[in-house]
């Protein structure tokens, strides 16, 4: 039995090209809120 993989997209903008091409989509929206909110502010040396 052969299984077919789903491709990782790369510079697709619209759900509908990633449904149409059979791509993968994860939806990282909670993980980068997360990120941004919990975050210390961090400072570089100029």
């Amino acid at each position: 039995m052969s299984e077919q993989l789903k491709k990782l997209l790369i510079g697709i903008q619209t759900f509908s090209e990633i449904i149409e091409d059979n791509h993968v989509y994860v939806d990282k929206t909670k993980k980068a809120f997360s990120l941004i909110t919990n975050t210390k502010r961090v400072s570089y040396p100029c």
